[in-house]
Order: C-alpha cells, then structure tokens, then sequence
C-alpha cells in the first residue's frame, strides 16, 4: 500500500558497476526487499525504504565473459530464482551467506520467469520454444507445455492459467494443472513482448513496434 503525502521525490540511486537488466521486489513486514541483476551476473539485494545494500551474490558472473542475469523472481521469503543468458535457472537461499542451492539448464535466454505461490509453480521459457512449469521448492518439471514454433519471450501465471507469448504474434493459453491448451491468438505482429493474465477471463498483451495493448477475453 503507498499512501501518497505530495509530489515524489527521488530518495536512492542504488548502483551497479554494469547495466542493470531485471529486478524484483518482495513485501515485508516494515519495508520490502529488492533484488536487481547486471550483465555482469551479480545480483544485489537492497533494503527499502533505506537504500542500505545489505548482500551480493555472485550468480551468473564469469572472470572473463559476464553473463546477463535476464530473470528475477522470489518464490519464497528468502529464497530468489535467477536466470541467465548462459542458459541456467539458480536457486538461493538469502538467509545469512548466499548460497546457491540447484540449477537447471536450457531456459531461454530471451524470456523472463513468471511465478504462482498458490500453484507452488515457476513458469520457465525453454530452448524448444517449450515451458517448464518446474515446482518452486524443487525445480523439478512437473510438466512441458508444447505448442509454439518459435521462441517465447514472456510467459504469465495465475488462477490455474499459463498464457505464454513470443515471436510472430502467437499467444497460447494453457491449463497449468492439465496442460491442456485452453485457447490460441493469433495476429500479425514482429512478437509479443509482455501478457499478463487478469483471472481467467482477461488477458492483456503488447507487441513489439505496437502503439497498443491489447485486450483478450
């Protein structure tokens, strides 16, 4: 909830030695922690409202080729998912030292992940063109969800639905219990860059070059 008290004002640069690519943010009790990525591979978590760096995590980093860290999302109060260009899913544990607990290989590495705590389920684009929805503890793939003949590059999760989009202009909605492909759009477009699912019911898109968001139901 943000009360608003007059006019913004700009309170943090909070800084990284290389361009940041993604970050996500997770609620607590008194503030919020957020966790933002570079193209170097680090992740760095910040404490807000303070600004305070409060943990570095070498992930995806390499001495002589830094690796873009493109995904973000925190499946659990102190345990954050990272993926990266070289093509792993990183799991870590925030609590006291961070310590990477399980990867995962083959995420695309145009796509972001999506996450449902209610399905204790991550929603991960594949080099198939595929999904993995991989359990949230584990990251084991409980199922693929096969359709599209192109890359994906956003996916969306919630209330039982997986609708994932990419290149060309194809949207798939999925049964994320079933896996069955519960409805398919499709238009001319060079891709589509964002959906996000509203229920079951609603589902909002944007394309690349478009000057729209488009609304399915």
């Amino acid at each position: 909830r943000i009360t608003s008290l007059g006019p913004c004002q700009h309170v943090h640069t909070l800084a990284h030695d290389y361009a940041v690519t993604c970050s996500a943010l997770q609620l607590q009790p008194g503030g919020c922690l957020l966790a933002t990525a570079c193209r170097s591979g680090f992740l760095r978590l910040w404490d807000l409202p303070s600004g305070k760096l409060t943990q570095t995590i070498d992930a995806h980093s390499d001495e002589d080729t830094p690796t873009d860290v493109f995904g973000l999302v925190w499946t659990g109060v102190n345990t954050l998912l990272s993926a990266g260009v070289d093509g792993t899913l990183q799991q870590w544990s925030t609590v006291g030292k961070a310590e990477c607990v399980l990867a995962r290989l083959d995420a695309n590495a145009c796509a972001a992940l999506a996450y449902d705590g209610a399905l204790g389920l991550v929603a991960s684009p594949q080099r198939d063109y595929s999904v993995a929805l991989l359990d949230e503890g584990t990251l084991a793939c409980r199922r693929r969800l096969l359709g599209h003949s192109r890359p994906i590059l956003t996916v969306a999760i919630g209330d039982e639905s997986v609708a994932c989009a990419g290149m060309g202009g194809s949207i798939r909605v999925w049964n994320a219990t079933t896996g069955q492909c519960t409805c398919t759009f499709e238009y001319k477009s060079a891709g589509t860059f964002a959906v996000r699912l509203i229920g079951n019911e609603l589902l909002l898109s944007g394309g690349c070059g478009e000057t729209c968001v488009r609304v399915w139901v």
